[in-house]
């Protein structure tokens, strides 16, 4: 009697704790079906608060990939990208958008990209010491030559701005109106290049959409610029001492590479740690390219030794004479765009006459023959700061036999190639950025203005001068006169 009992306890108990155990499963279930459905009913209450903007441009020639031009066509954007591109036949009339921009006549570009644009950056002056004025340059020249040596020992790392003391997003000073500014005048996208020092530390590629620069970089540090300037203070003193140099750095950077190595027992033969050579070493292997500026003739030919004897493959930042010298169709060129000979210049030497001769005439047309033979050049402003006047030598170019698509890709394609970007931008296709340029004319032809700037997705749109005035006219009080500035 007493193990049956036992035996239907024991049942009961094993059935009760089934029970339990199933409750605990339900409930269990219960918890995740309702953690996955808010997390469902979230996600789309969010999708649905926040959906991204979808908007199209209709009716609008478009520049496309290949140099051509494809008449009555759209492009619709979605969010940051663009979405689609086509003929206007065959667009789907049903489709839905939160805008719609009707821009008969007009050109569509990808938005143009500036590979040395300084406008930007934080001047950084040194304080000068109060003293009276010296007009010998040479004997103070000689001064300080003689301060920045002593013992016989050339200028340390650190005074010779090897080493990369800050990160050139520090650097930047964006303000709404040099941004505003800069986006009227079609461009997107930004490279800035540290202006000082013999390395004057790495550059920077940001885009516009934030102020923010920490936020809006895109490939941060990709090159590290290299300045020329023999017979400086701290400087070797010839072209060829510079030359030796960076010879000498690329070999001890590899030796340091190749020390790096040793296992930590062998502690006698490993060196001490020296960041200099870590951050040259990818420069001397063609991982990272170094940009060199260029100014005159003689520097010119000082550059295709020095690729040439260390083995490097710089960016040149060219001049208005780099024509006079033969370069390999395959060199990468940023041409600042200027016609204006400079003092040491042949054409400088004479009158008036033939430097007004060289500018409208000499320089224009041997710089759209060479533009012809180097494909991969990318055109900047004159200055590297205003691009007021690099559509007025655009159009002189165009004038003197430069293609149309050349010029285009020198503003597009190829600063997007040379900053390592042209997988987000620097051509109107579907999946890239809607990094977008509206112009009422070709850029080419005179007069030609830019009516809208499409910067990843967000539109800026700029109403002709005639507009303006007639709108100022409007909201101008009858019986009061225009002050100077623009006040009343």
């Amino acid at each position: 009697m007493k193990k049956k009992l036992k035996t239907q306890f024991q049942s009961r108990e094993e059935k009760q704790n089934t029970e339990d155990s199933m409750k605990q499963t339900k409930l269990m279930r219960y918890f995740y079906l309702s953690v996955i459905l808010s997390v469902v009913l979230f996600s789309g209450f969010y999708t649905f608060a926040s959906p991204p903007e979808r908007f199209i441009i209709k009716n609008v020639s478009v520049f496309k990939p290949d140099g051509t031009w494809q008449e009555d066509s759209f492009v619709i954007v979605k969010g940051c990208k663009i979405e689609q591109i086509g003929r206007m036949n065959t667009l789907e009339q049903t489709d839905i958008f939160d805008h719609e921009y009707d821009l008969k006549g007009k050109f569509l570009y990808p938005a143009f990209i500036d590979a040395f644009y300084k406008g930007f950056q934080v001047e950084e002056k040194e304080a000068s010491t109060p003293g009276p004025a010296r007009f010998d340059s040479q004997i103070s020249r000689f001064e300080e030559r003689q301060a920045s040596e002593k013992d016989d020992v050339r200028a340390p790392f650190e005074k010779r701005n090897y080493f990369i003391k800050r990160k050139a997003v520090e650097r930047l000073l964006l303000t709404e109106a040099k941004m505003k500014e800069v986006i009227e005048q079609g461009f997107a996208i930004l490279h800035i290049a540290p202006p000082d020092g013999i390395y004057g530390g790495t550059a920077t590629v940001i885009s516009m959409i934030s102020e923010n620069p920490t936020e809006a970089v895109l490939v941060p540090e990709t090159f590290m610029t290299l300045y020329l300037k023999p017979n400086q203070p701290d400087y070797p003193s010839t072209f060829n001492a510079i030359i030796a140099e960076l010879q000498q750095l690329k070999e001890d950077s590899t030796y340091y590479q190749k020390m790096k190595r040793f296992d930590f027992s062998l502690l006698d033969k490993r060196l001490q740690y020296i960041p200099e050579y870590d951050i040259l070493y990818p420069y001397f292997t063609k991982e990272k390219r170094f940009i060199i500026s260029i100014s005159n003739y003689p520097e010119q030919r000082l550059i295709e030794q020095l690729t040439r004897l260390v083995g490097i493959d710089p960016i040149l930042v060219g001049h208005p004479e780099i024509w006079r010298r033969p370069l390999a169709p395959n060199t990468t060129i940023i041409l600042p765009l200027n016609f204006k000979p400079n003092d040491n210049s042949y054409y400088a030497q004479f009158e008036e006459k033939l430097k007004k001769e060289a500018e409208e005439k000499i320089y224009p047309q041997k710089l759209a023959e060479f533009l012809k033979s180097h494909p991969h050049i990318a055109i900047t402003s004159p200055d590297g700061i205003n691009h007021k006047d690099l559509f007025k030598n655009l159009q002189l170019l165009g004038k003197n036999g430069a293609p149309e698509s050349l010029l285009i890709a020198a503003l597009t394609i190829n600063p997007a190639k040379i900053l390592d970007i042209a997988r987000y931008t620097g051509s109107c296709e579907a999946g890239k950025l809607a990094n977008i340029t509206v112009s009422d004319k070709k850029i080419t032809e005179p007069d030609a203005r830019v009516s809208m700037t499409v910067v990843e997705g967000k539109v800026f749109e700029f109403k002709p001068p005639a507009d303006k005035d007639k709108k100022d006219e409007k909201d101008k009080k009858p019986g009061m006169r225009k002050k100077p500035g623009g006040l009343q």
